[in-house]
């Protein structure tokens, strides 16, 4: 890995985490004093906040207050709520106070007879009574998604949740923990996914999303950190990934410019190393506050990294304890939580090259630096924040070639391009499609050569598409390479 890169994912200037989870105390929001003053700074700067409480809490102690609060800022908010426990009242607080995302978590499903039919029948009625309470509101939120566990009693039960999420226009349906994605239940789920338009998560996720409430005893042994657990989190989207039409699909070939890969970016001229690492983005994306305000990596590590009631977020996330923890995550030899845990499993880094292209070698780590979010599935893009980086090996070649995407020319952007810390060049962004832009590349003698892209501004999609993501973008990425 290069050094400048190495240097920035382990250093003190990592962006702030893009989501947060945290443990709310039981006293409530306008009660909560020195945890909310603490909070505050914090939250103005996070995309999605997961609040962790048992539901009668929130609904008495939080709901209103906490949802206005955050909706005030442009804060995510994402619930993961027993579906069982919401009544129709409940529906209506969260729809009233604008809730952005509810993760119905199913649980258990009651395997034949009377019992599932009931179990089918009251999900179907509560997402119709969501749906009835969002056109009454005219509003399009929360969006829902289902979550349930790959326990053996579910996969049978996996296409007929597929399909009912494609009959009631549930987009998402997410399965924690699956030990066995190529069980013949599951492949059956995802081909009906895939022929419905559903995003069907099978645990590729960065981490597990916390129920509220009270949790089964399998989710007791995530907690505990149970080997076999993994999950998933989906992101908004810019643009709609569903088929277009033959005709829209060539009048937009026809509007549109669309680079492919060159040649040389294929998955097939990536060489493994022999190096194993922890596959795991927790600390630099993430961040878990307990209603102690102690800050810790991730919610199934105990480690502190320091507590946000005697010195500020900022100072924890960029203190020495979060720098060293970061380094040896990035190492073959990471903290004893870490290789214990089966939440992220171990991966090769594949050699850096001279080329980055989204989807095929853009993995964090080892060329990829931080600033990113993940990609939203099949788009052949990846967004950046406001800043962000990457490394590129050096080839000895004198220019670089970026492409860049814009979705929208509503989302138009410009902004600066470094190498080895030397401004290069600007670009701007302005028609949709795809645009290229080539940079002289300064003299190196360096192994590896550090990009930088710093935009002008944050693009919230909500403010400018009127559509309910949250996200601070800066630009779409597609592609770099080095060349003569």
């Amino acid at each position: 890995m290069a050094e400048d890169l190495k240097d920035t994912l382990s250093g003190k200037g990592i962006p702030v985490p893009l989501s947060a989870m945290i443990e709310l105390p039981s006293r409530g929001w306008n009660g909560s004093g020195e945890f909310k003053r603490r909070l505050e700074p914090l939250l103005k700067n996070l995309w999605e906040v997961q609040p962790v409480v048992r539901p009668e809490i929130f609904f008495s102690n939080y709901g209103p207050a906490f949802l206005k609060w955050c909706n005030s800022h442009e804060t995510t908010v994402t619930l993961s709520l027993p579906f069982s426990s919401l009544t129709p009242d409940k529906v209506k607080i969260l729809i009233e106070n604008s809730l952005s995302r509810l993760n119905l978590f199913l649980g258990k499903i009651p395997s034949g007879g009377a019992k599932e039919k009931d179990f089918w029948r009251e999900l179907e009625g509560l997402v119709l009574t969501i749906r009835k309470f969002r056109r009454k509101r005219g509003s399009h939120l929360p969006s829902l998604r289902f979550q349930t566990e790959g326990l053996a009693p579910n996969l049978p039960r996996l296409p007929h949740l597929v399909s009912l999420a494609g009959r009631l226009e549930i987009p998402e349906v997410v399965i924690t923990p699956l030990g066995t994605p190529e069980h013949k239940y599951v492949v059956e789920a995802s081909e009906r996914a895939r022929e419905m338009g559903i995003r069907l998560d099978l645990g590729s996720g960065p981490f597990p999303p916390l129920n509220v409430g009270e949790v089964s005893p399998e989710r007791e042994r995530w907690r505990a950190g149970s080997p076999d657990n993994r999950a998933g989190i989906g992101l908004p989207q810019t643009e709609s990934i569903s088929p277009l039409s033959n005709f829209r699909t060539r009048l937009r070939n026809l509007l549109i410019r669309e680079i492919p890969p060159p040649d040389f970016a294929a998955p097939a001229r990536l060489r493994s190393t022999d190096e194993k690492r922890k596959s795991c983005l927790f600390p630099w994306n993430w961040t878990y506050i307990s209603k102690e305000g102690e800050v810790r990596v991730c919610p199934v590590s105990r480690r502190s990294m320091g507590n946000m009631m005697e010195r500020s977020f900022e100072k924890v996330w960029s203190c020495s304890e979060y720098g060293e923890f970061r380094k040896r995550l990035l190492s073959p030899y990471p903290l004893e939580e870490c290789r214990r845990c089966a939440l992220r499993g171990w991966f090769k880094p594949n050699e850096p090259t001279d080329w980055l292209w989204a989807g095929i070698n853009d993995r964090f780590g080892v060329q990829l630096g931080t600033g990113w979010y993940e990609q939203e599935g099949s788009l052949p893009y990846r967004w950046s924040r406001k800043k962000a980086d990457f490394s590129l090996r050096n080839s000895g070649k004198n220019s670089m070639t970026l492409i860049l995407h814009l979705p929208s020319r509503k989302l138009a952007q410009k902004g600066q391009i470094r190498v080895n810390r030397k401004l290069v060049g600007e670009f701007r962004l302005k028609k949709p499609g795809d645009s290229l832009f080539r940079f002289r590349l300064p003299t190196s003698e360096d192994e590896y050569l550090l990009v930088e892209i710093e935009c002008e501004e944050e693009l919230v999609p909500h403010r400018i598409l009127k559509n309910d993501d949250y996200r601070r973008l800066g630009i779409a990425f597609k592609g770099a390479f080095l060349k003569d």
